[in-house]
């Protein structure tokens, strides 16, 4: 995403198991804004690239998939 982001009151989760955002400008999270993050026991996790500056607040979720003994 070629642009500033703002997130105020939503939910930013990368990708779909795991995956990546890359945004070519600042991001800035408030406190009504969530990152949802997922790790996964095979070594794969979302990412999140900020090429400009991350300013975090809000929450912070994080997701740990198991995938042993399956």
């Amino acid at each position: 995403m070629d642009a500033n982001v703002i997130n105020s009151g939503g939910n930013v989760a990368p990708g779909d198991s795991p995956g990546t955002i890359t945004i070519a400008g600042n991001y800035m999270q408030s406190t009504g804004g969530e990152l949802d993050i997922l790790f996964s026991d095979t070594n794969a996790f979302d990412v999140l690239n900020v090429l400009g500056t991350a300013t975090l607040g809000g929450t912070l979720k994080i997701t740990v998939e198991d995938h042993r003994g399956r």
